[in-house]
């Protein structure tokens, strides 16, 4: 059964330290522009399941997020960061089935568009280079400034 999930305008969610989030096929998760989400565990994306950012999502340094084949986090305009200044958070994996054909229902989905950010995350060489990330024209990896 389809279902949504919106964290709206000026509010907070708060996970549960050590929580899984599972957003589960024909369901979305929409954190809207000035919403934010605090993640302490893990947010698994499955297959045919949507997580839409547009506001921000703070993780833990023992958070992650796991796009599962088929699933699609799309950050348009929002921000995935921290929850303190210079910590960092387990990162963003996007899993793929490599004996199939690399089309979306066979591995895990990441746009970001529209200024996306994702600040400080530890497994970010293995975010950047996976094949299956789909990075648009205006995204910003900012750990520079935090390595100063």
């Amino acid at each position: 059964e389809n279902s949504s999930l919106v964290f709206q305008d000026g509010s907070t969610y708060e996970q549960a330290q050590n929580a899984t989030m599972h957003v589960q096929a024909g369901c979305t998760l929409h954190i809207q522009s000035g919403a934010n989400a605090i993640l302490k565990g893990t947010l698994k994306i499955d297959s045919g399941a949507l997580v839409i950012v547009n506001g921000i999502a703070h993780f833990d340094t023992s958070a992650r997020l796991i796009v599962n084949p088929g699933g699609k986090l799309l950050v348009e305009g929002g921000k995935l960061t921290s929850m303190g200044t210079n910590a960092m958070w387990q990162g963003v994996e996007v899993l793929e089935n490599r004996t199939k054909h690399q089309v979306a229902q066979f591995q895990g989905t990441v746009e970001l568009k529209d200024g996306a950010v994702i600040e400080l995350p530890i497994l970010c060489h293995k975010f950047l280079w996976h094949k299956s990330v789909r990075i648009g024209k205006k995204f910003k990896y900012d750990l520079q400034k935090h390595l100063q």
